[in-house]
């Protein structure tokens, strides 16, 4: 009898051998998150100093939490690519 090799897991075929990561587009989408954010909390900051707006502090609030969450997604792209 031919003896059944167990596959730990891997796909069949040559996929291992193709497969892309894909930590360059995550870090990609990061950087242009981080920067269009940014400037988003730049604006919404001065547009609340200006006008006092309480809908603007709390844009700039949103938009600055997504500026710190791009950054750190890129802390650990850059850690998970070493």
């Amino acid at each position: 009898m031919s003896e059944i090799k167990p596959d730990h897991g891997r796909p069949p075929g040559d996929e291992p051998v193709t497969a892309r990561s894909p930590l360059r587009l995550r870090a990609v989408l990061s950087v242009i998150t981080l920067v269009w954010a940014g400037a988003a909390t730049v604006l919404f900051v001065v547009l609340g100093v200006r006008d006092g707006g309480a809908l603007y502090w709390a844009l700039g609030a949103v938009c600055l939490i997504i500026v710190v969450t791009a950054a750190i997604d890129l802390r650990v792209i850059a850690r998970r690519s070493r």
